[in-house]
């Protein structure tokens, strides 16, 4: 959970958001966090490969000159 923390802070105001409309909360947050925490660790995954990829590309011009 605390990986997902990020996710769970946006889902309360995505939640407080459409409680104000009349949308019953549990079902907004049934909805909500599994799409936020989905895209949160897609967010972290996707800027890890690139810092990877830059770091093996810096590496590999390093050796091959």
């Amino acid at each position: 959970m605390y990986l997902a923390l990020p996710a769970f802070i946006l889902g309360a105001v995505v939640v407080n958001g459409f409680s104000r409309f009349g949308v019953n909360e549990i079902i907004s947050f049934m909805i909500s966090i599994p799409i936020l925490i989905f895209a949160w660790f897609y967010l972290i995954g996707w800027l890890f490969d690139r810092w990877l990829n830059k770091r093996f590309r810096r590496i590999a011009s390093i050796t091959t000159t």
